[in-house]
């Protein structure tokens, strides 16, 4: 697997930030830092041949999510020419004024009904999988919150795409 790492901070001898792992191997790839009161926080932007992917972890106070949106938003209005989908612990709930604002520009594609936080008895649903929305279409698969309590706090989140074939 290829692997990449964007560092939000420093800690204990060493980093914590966001990852990907991928099959494909990436283009290019950039992070990006976002606003947080209590601990900083990166977008992590990676481009594969035919669509980009981007994975962040949002802030837990409600004005630094929303003051990411303009952030996110320029840096994904730069990517041009293939399906644009971004992913991650968004910390918000379905409903909430971050995610309204976050589909004004994006098409949530994952299962927002099955709650994802905390893994072992989840009540609520924070992690999200979305592609920006615009004239590059995928078909949803399938989806689903896997019931996986142990490998992390928050259960895995799967999305499984298409890539419909654009009109030339």
């Amino acid at each position: 697997m290829n692997y990449l790492f964007a560092p939000a901070i420093y800690f204990k001898g060493g980093k914590y930030g966001i990852g990907m792992l991928s099959k494909e191997k990436p283009l290019h790839h950039k992070y990006v830092s976002l606003p947080c009161k209590s601990e900083p926080r990166v977008l992590l932007i990676v481009e594969f041949e035919k669509y980009f992917v981007c994975n962040t972890h949002l802030s837990l106070h409600a004005d630094n999510r929303m003051a990411s949106i303009p952030i996110i938003l320029e840096n994904l209005n730069e990517l041009k020419g293939k399906p644009i989908f971004i992913g991650g612990d968004w910390n918000d709930t379905p409903g909430m004024d971050f995610i309204k604002e976050m589909t004004n520009n994006f098409e949530i594609l994952s299962d927002t009904s099955v709650f994802t936080f905390p893994a072992g008895e989840p009540n609520r649903c924070l992690d999200y999988i979305a592609m920006k929305k615009g004239e590059n279409k995928v078909k949803v698969i399938k989806k689903e919150v896997l019931n996986e309590p142990t490998s992390s706090d928050h259960r895995p989140v799967i999305v499984k795409l298409k890539l419909k074939k654009r009109n030339l």
